[in-house]
């Protein structure tokens, strides 16, 4: 469970204030939002990259996965599960779960492809 209240991020141009909210465990959550909104800043902050005002509960950590080519060249669905290899957890429980999100998210028909070859957007 992770909850922030009263978040508050100031850059060197621009100061964010997030909404107070409670991510809910074992759920996903996706930010979304215009460019230049504080999706970044607010997952930088709740990884504990970056300063900050206010209050963010976590219970456990949070891995922050750059959206920057931290790629490897290699298809998409093994930059996705990745995360899942290093932690050592069993793919398989998650392949539902990679699909069904894949298709959500209209990226179903990329996750074979070279994900160094892909647009960055």
């Amino acid at each position: 469970m992770i909850k922030i209240k009263d978040l508050e991020v100031s850059l060197k141009t621009i100061s964010f204030k997030f909404e107070d909210f409670k991510f809910k465990k074992d759920k996903i959550t996706f930010v979304i939002g215009r460019n230049g909104t504080g999706k970044t800043t607010l997952l930088r902050a709740l990884a504990g990259l970056i300063e900050y005002e206010g209050f963010i509960k976590l219970n456990g950590t949070i891995t922050y996965n750059s959206q920057e080519p931290v790629i490897f060249d290699k298809t998409v669905y093994n930059n996705i599960v990745y995360p899942l290899k290093i932690r050592k957890l069993d793919i398989k429980k998650y392949e539902d779960k990679i699909q069904e999100y894949s298709r959500l998210l209209s990226i179903d028909n990329l996750l074979n492809k070279n994900a160094l070859k892909l647009s960055s957007g």
